[in-house]
């Protein structure tokens, strides 16, 4: 039917070609048998300047549902009528032959020795929607071949010749075949040209098509079905400049921020800028594959991650993608690397102790579950090592079977060298933490949309488990390149720039991260994910711009100082400076009721420290303060990778703040702890189970500690 369609059309466009008028609207209409006609869709033929002709397809019926009418009618071409209903005066008295016309016949006549002569024909597919849904298909035909001399008057002429002939078996015409039909060829081949999408299609003068009804149906029918799968609605734009990862695009008027798009080399970008006249998109990659002129075309998807449990033990990058050589990842769920952060309703306060496993931290600033909590101070002071030892703790938890004593962790490590990843990579796997972590990489090498996305694409990981009543902790190593890598983008797509040169928006780049951390209510999971981001001060000023900036986000921070640090006090905390806003309601009663006055029994020995050395003469009071603090600095001392159980540091930090190491020389007190705690747990495993169970120190159990400490100092040789 389609090949009749054509013959219709394009036989009515060269009608056309004798006409004075510039545009014509044909209505095409099909009927099965007696039924009345039915309009199936409308040509529009207009004359263009130039002397060439535009047509245009328009149908208001679904394609899915014409295709398969016109794949029916096809089928038994006898049995159907088609007529055109022209609303142009000027074509409707010459087109009265056309109608009621049963072309089928008129194909039947001829179908057996078609000879096809290719004109050259350029179309160009533009495939549009217009608001009311209608598929719209433009076909520019580029050359028409003219109709001269008096042996070729009318189209019309020679159908009613025909009809004649057939109806009365009269008239005999002398001409060859080729004379008499060629005409009705020319639209066989335009369509079937179109139908190919290829411009440079060609067939041979001597082709010949030998075809009965069914085998015309059967063809047209997979030309069809097949070029209806081949439909693909797509916007464009071109590449205007590129340089420095950034790449100006022309031609993307529908898209969103933030959304991705992808270049004809296949490297994906984000659209950040959205301009009057260009999109600024932000390359995710090497930006020398991109040349100026390149397509670009949306996906229509804002940037989204896969998420879930599969992600547990492996290394991906900022999007998702597996880079430790383990193969694909199937995930069960994406999800958006940008959402909005839970409400105040969805949320409740921290209740729950998130143990790191590091003496210092547990005891002076504890973290609970759903805690954001700042590690913060200068390169190399130890900022990196207890994140990585609160996973390692983790270790312990996440061999119950309870999942929610189960803690996930999220290790993002943004700008830095992948020697690091590696090493750290190898430390978890050593330890057998990598089983329920996700390290997500965006190192120095990578391109700064990739470290400006890193956080989000973590955050959205974590988020899974939050949200499915599980707990999370994600760490962010660091916050303080993330915003470097913001920086970049922002001063090259001419954003301007404010304090130290950062962006207007760059606390609520780091604003709107660290809120996704958070304690669920019971109604929404009771979920949490837990946040220690990490800051990197320069010479200690934590008074900085982007320090000041997490601070006043975070609910406390663990300051560390290159002085202690290299005076050997590992970790290095401030106590001082340090604190934790929230975790103290989280803390184990058993370790408020040890470390209670520890903190500033700590604080006062830092104080009392800085003059003791310019004066001899102490009264007692503060020569046992000063005593009493360098034990508990040298007992709050801990080596690297090996976190402590709660229990055992409940046992060790009594020993300390008791008074029971204020005789022992200093230098003796990590030995000390080694050896007491190897005592422990070899004989008093009964001791400390009951201290984990309780999570108090009763009065029973207080007598049973100071009865081990007394006895075990009575056999300690210092």
């Amino acid at each position: 039917m389609l090949l009749i369609l054509s013959v219709s059309f394009f036989t009515l466009l060269n009608v056309f070609a004798f006409s004075h008028a510039h545009e014509w609207n044909v209505e095409l209409l099909y009927s099965l048998g007696e039924n009345d006609f039915i309009p199936f869709g409308n040509v529009v033929v207009e004359k263009q300047n130039d002397g060439n002709y535009t047509g245009k397809f328009t149908s208001e019926r679904p394609l899915a549902d014409l295709l398969k009418s016109l794949t029916d009618a096809a089928a038994n071409p006898k049995d159907v009528n088609y007529k055109m209903r022209v609303g142009n005066a000027f074509s409707l008295n010459s087109l009265k032959a056309f109608s009621h016309s049963n072309f089928g016949h008129l194909i039947e006549l001829t179908i057996d020795q078609i000879s096809r002569k290719v004109l050259s024909v350029t179309h160009y597919p533009n495939h549009n929607k217009s608001p009311n849904g209608e598929l719209q298909i433009d076909v520019r035909v580029k050359q028409i071949r003219e109709i001269s001399g008096p042996e070729t008057t009318s189209y019309l002429q020679r159908i009613e010749e025909e009809k004649r002939a057939r109806q009365h078996g009269a008239t005999q015409d002398n001409r060859s075949f080729l004379q008499k039909y060629w005409m009705y060829f020319v639209p066989v081949i335009l369509f079937m040209s179109i139908l190919n999408k290829s411009p440079k299609t060609a067939f041979s003068t001597s082709a010949r098509l030998s075809a009965s009804s069914a085998e015309v149906s059967r063809i047209l029918e997979e030309k069809i079905l097949g070029q209806a799968s081949q439909i693909n609605l797509e916007e464009t734009g071109r590449v205007l400049s590129i340089g420095d990862g950034i790449a100006r695009v022309y031609g993307l008027k529908n898209i969103q921020a933030e959304e991705m798009v992808e270049f004809d080399s296949g490297m994906k970008g984000m659209a950040l800028n959205l301009e009057p006249d260009n999109v600024g998109v932000v390359v995710f990659g090497n930006d020398k594959v991109i040349k100026e002129g390149d397509v670009v075309k949306r996906t229509g998807s804002i940037v989204d991650v896969g998420v879930g449990e599969a992600l547990l033990g492996r290394v991906v990058d900022a999007l998702g993608n597996p880079i430790d050589g383990k193969g694909p990842i199937s995930f069960s769920k994406r999800s958006r690397v940008e959402v909005k952060a839970p409400g105040i309703i969805p949320r409740v306060g921290v209740r729950e102790p998130m143990l790191t496993g590091v003496k210092a931290v547990d005891s002076l600033v504890p973290i609970g579950r759903g805690q954001r909590e700042l590690i913060i101070g200068d390169r190399q002071t130890g900022k990196t090592a207890i994140a990585i030892d609160t996973i390692i703790n983790q270790k312990r938890f996440n061999s119950s079977t309870e999942e929610k004593k189960k803690l996930y962790c999220i290790y993002v490590a943004i700008g830095q060298k992948r020697s690091t990843v590696a090493q750290i990579v190898k430390r978890l796997t050593d330890t057998d933490a990598m089983k329920y972590t996700i390290i997500v990489s965006a190192t120095a090498s990578d391109a700064a949309p990739l470290q400006f996305l890193a956080p989000y694409s973590g955050a959205a990981m974590g988020e899974f488990f939050r949200d499915n009543g599980k707990h999370a902790l994600i760490i962010y190593d660091d916050l303080s390149k993330q915003a470097v890598a913001y920086r970049q983008m922002s001063l090259l797509l001419r954003r301007p720039p404010g304090r130290e040169a950062y962006p207007g928006d760059v606390f609520y780049l780091h604003s709107r991260l660290l809120e996704r951390a958070a304690k669920m209510n019971e109604t929404h999971g009771g979920g949490s994910m837990t946040a220690l981001p990490i800051i990197e001060t320069q010479a200690g000023d934590v008074s900085a711009y982007i320090p000041t900036n997490v601070i006043s986000i975070t609910d406390g921070q663990i300051f560390l100082e290159t002085e202690l640090f290299y005076k050997g006090v590992r970790p290095a905390i401030n106590v001082g400076l340090s604190v934790s806003r929230v975790g103290s309601a989280a803390q184990t009663k058993s370790m408020k009721q040890v470390a209670g006055s520890m903190k500033l029994e700590l604080a006062q020995y830092r104080e009392v420290a800085a003059f003791a050395q310019f004066g001899s003469d102490l009264d007692a009071s503060t020569q046992q303060l000063l005593n009493r603090g360098v034990r508990l600095t040298e007992l709050l001392k801990q080596g690297q990778y090996v976190p402590m159980a709660i229990e055992e540091q409940v046992a060790v930090i009594y020993a300390g703040v008791k008074g029971h190491l204020d005789k022992i020389d200093p230098s003796q007190i990590t030995r000390f702890e080694r050896e007491f705690l190897a005592h422990i747990r070899a004989h008093e495993q009964e001791l400390l189970k009951v201290i984990r169970e309780e999570g108090q120190l009763t009065t029973a159990t207080d007598d049973k500690l100071k009865n081990l400490v007394t006895s075990f100092l009575g056999g300690f040789k210092a």
